[in-house]
């Protein structure tokens, strides 16, 4: 296959959750690269700030030739398709119909003012590991020199994940 290997970590908490998250992986499959493998969906409590709105979340192997910058924009455009508008209060977590993370691309480490890779919060959140471990659980961070079972293992977020659709 060419192109990149790119880990995506989605979430909805906001609207019919299940609907939005299919559509992002159809979108993202038709507009950006070929979706080739899709985690189990978790239920989960937010992260970072309060609302009575649970998350689902899921990760996907995608396949594109677009870089870092193009995926970035083609993300934010899906993202703004299915609803969301940013808020930008001070860096405050809220409330999201859609929410696309890219995680990791191939074992590239990317540092611009908009766009970090690997995410940088990625090995702290328990409802990113767990997905990503369906898919590449022996996947090697390439800052962290640790695969993604043992950041999963070692992981600090002991929130309760429920499984809401095993694939």
């Amino acid at each position: 296959m060419r192109g990149n290997n790119i880990y995506l970590s989605l979430g909805s908490n906001e609207g019919n959750r299940e609907i939005l998250i299919k559509s992002a992986i159809d979108l993202i499959n038709t507009s950006v690269g070929k979706v080739v493998k899709v985690s189990s969906i978790y239920e989960s409590d937010p992260l970072g700030f309060n609302s009575k709105n649970k998350f689902l979340n899921t990760c996907l192997l995608l396949n594109s030739e677009a870089n870092a910058q193009q995926l970035l924009l083609k993300f934010e455009a899906i993202e703004i398709k299915l609803g969301r508008i940013r808020k930008f209060e001070q860096d405050q977590y809220c409330d999201r119909p859609i929410d696309i993370d890219i995680i990791f691309i191939d074992d590239l480490i990317i540092n611009l003012p908009e766009l970090v890779v690997p995410h940088p919060k990625m090995h702290l959140r328990r409802f990113v590991l767990e997905p990503l471990a369906e898919l590449c659980p022996d996947f090697v961070h390439p800052i962290l020199k640790k695969t993604v079972s043992v950041l999963l293992k070692e992981c600090p977020d002991k929130s309760k994940l429920k499984l809401t659709l095993k694939r």
